[in-house]
């Protein structure tokens, strides 16, 4: 009897956070990757073909296809993981590889196969399934210039905004803040402004789910960003990540191979983001030119097509039937916790566990995961699902999160733990826990969803383990703002 299939969101998870819409499945990153999957295992001298599964928005890799495995002792990495690291970090390094950002093209062509784009994921997918062949501990932290570049700018964003004017208007609260500072004649306030739209023109692909063309972000709405640089200028100068940051390798990785490839990851990552947010743009662009109200279509309807029916909406006018309850039976799945790991054929989204119908762990329950950056944190728990979410977070909260992307790098300077559902030694939010020296627990299945926010835990990074020791209560956020858990 043929062995059952093993599906796993973990090593995609981190990039690829569900549920995606129609369109992103059909025609964003995640529709390239079955050609990339297959051109990275050809690569490592794997068979190539299937190997992934889609259900309720949210794609598997059957880890079958990684058999005879890449991971080996962590001593003895596969040969691959030294002959190809010279070659891919000169592709991740080569300009022709990323996207043009001339948007007077055609919005239909930025959605057809692009050799370019599938090229930037397969290095990606090379990177992860590298680093885990290197296994748990093979560098304790490591410094890209992709990644750390937008946290010391932020960084930097949240102490102009500690006093005077610009803190002024921060205290004012987030809502009408970016009207604000745009309107200010003040010199300081108009430097942050200026810094602002520099954020923006270099990391406007940035955003709470990278890979949904239909989510927001930074270069969109700037809500987000300000809302991160709210959180961060509550924290004192001995927070910042520059001065925090560790970068060690241990006896498992002598020869470095970690640090080479979490570079070509992080820089792979960019790019594949800067890819979506072109192909954002376009369908904003699309949806522009959409027929006013009273019509068959809507603005709103667009990321529930797949590609080819854009493709017949734009060239025949043809709305499929039943287009407008898509979005209602999209939303429905994000009330659904998809299973991380699952050993057999994928059930259907309805038959998965639903958001808040687990049991909440009492005071004294443990919840155990996989040990990612050592060390101890306490404090009252903040669930978030998206990082858009990050005006709920206070400084020294424990941070507990469904997925390990670097969606959440940004705020890592102001929590005492940071736990995950899903998630692994590898992940870009635990890589950063370590060089930051802020504890993480990750491979936890269900912590969003029985631990809650207020509720105190105390967190032990070195063993993978949390603990309950207190309910929720009342308290303040440092800018007066009255949260009760």
């Amino acid at each position: 009897m043929p062995e059952r299939p093993r599906y796993s969101r973990t090593l995609l998870g981190d990039h690829l956070t569900g549920p995606l819409t129609a369109f992103s499945l059909s025609a964003g990153p995640a529709a390239d990757l079955d050609a990339a999957l297959d051109a990275a295992l050809e690569r490592i001298g794997l068979p190539a073909g299937g190997g992934l599964a889609r259900v309720g928005g949210h794609v598997w890799l059957d880890e079958r296809v990684l058999d005879p495995s890449p991971s080996s002792a962590a001593d003895h990495p596969p040969p691959w993981v030294a002959e190809l690291a010279p070659d891919a970090q000169r592709r991740v390094a080569d300009p022709g590889l990323a996207p043009d950002p001339d948007h007077s093209v055609e919005p239909a062509a930025t959605f057809q196969h692009d050799h370019a784009r599938v090229e930037a994921l397969t290095l990606l997918i090379l990177a992860e399934l590298a680093l885990e062949s290197l296994g748990p501990g093979a560098a304790v932290g490591t410094t890209t210039a992709s990644r750390d570049d937008v946290e010391d700018v932020l960084w930097a964003l949240g102490r102009a905004a500690t006093a005077g004017q610009v803190a002024a208007l921060f205290d004012q609260g987030l809502g009408g803040l970016a009207d604000r500072i745009a309107a200010s004649r003040s010199g300081p306030v108009r430097g942050v402004h200026q810094a602002i739209e520099t954020v923006v023109v270099s990391y406007g692909h940035h955003g709470p789910n990278p890979w949904e063309l239909a989510a927001g972000s930074w270069a969109g709405n700037s809500l987000e960003l300000l809302a991160i640089v709210d959180l961060l200028r509550d924290l004192p100068d001995s927070s910042a990540p520059a001065g925090r940051r560790r970068i060690a390798s241990v006896p498992a990785d002598p020869a470095g191979w970690g640090h080479v490839w979490l570079d070509v990851r992080d820089r792979a990552a960019e790019m594949v983001a800067a890819y979506a947010q072109t192909q954002r743009i376009a369908l904003a662009r699309i949806a522009d030119g959409l027929p006013g109200p009273g019509t068959d279509i809507h603005r709103a309807d667009l990321p529930h097509l797949t590609r080819h029916e854009l493709d017949a909406l734009m060239t025949c006018g043809v709305v499929p039937d039943g287009l407008s309850l898509r979005g209602y039976d999209h939303r429905a799945l994000s009330t659904f916790r998809a299973p991380v790991t699952v050993v057999g054929e994928i059930p259907a989204a309805v038959r998965w566990p639903r958001e808040g119908g687990l049991p909440r762990l009492a005071v004294g329950e443990l919840l155990s995961g996989a040990p990612a950056a050592p060390g101890a944190g306490n404090g009252p728990v903040t669930v978030l699902r998206s990082p858009s979410e990050v005006a709920a977070l206070s400084p020294g909260d424990v941070l507990a999160v469904p997925t390990g992307t670097s969606a959440w790098n940004p705020l890592l300077p102001a929590v005492s733990a940071l736990v995950v559902d899903a998630g692994r030694w590898w992940s870009p939010a635990a890589v950063t826990c370590r060089e930051l020296g802020v504890p993480c627990v990750v491979a936890t299945e269900e912590a969003t969803g029985v631990l809650t926010t207020g509720g105190h835990v105390e967190v032990d990074g070195s063993k993978g383990v949390v603990t309950v020791t207190g309910g929720p209560g009342r308290r303040h956020h440092p800018s007066g703002r009255l949260r009760v858990g």
